[in-house]
């Protein structure tokens, strides 16, 4: 099922795939309940149609950079 996406991402411009979380689990080795528990955390997330879908490239280039990709929790 992830080739099918590799396959979208080289006809369609990199700025609007958006994958969803199972998929976004499988490319950070993650369970989809951690995705669904942090996803306002995670860079890159934005609220689609009342789902939440994520930027594959800005995704995919801050792990090429070895930049987090969850924002850091600030304590009350």
């Amino acid at each position: 099922m992830l080739k099918i996406y590799e396959t979208v991402a080289e006809s369609v411009p990199p700025e609007t795939i958006l994958i969803d979380c199972h998929t976004l689990a499988r490319i950070i080795s993650v369970s989809p309940r951690w995705v669904v528990e942090n996803r306002r955390r995670i860079i890159g997330a934005q609220k689609v149609g009342g789902r939440w879908r994520f930027n594959l490239e800005i995704i995919r280039s801050r792990i090429l950079s070895g930049k987090d990709i969850i924002k850091p929790r600030y304590k009350k």
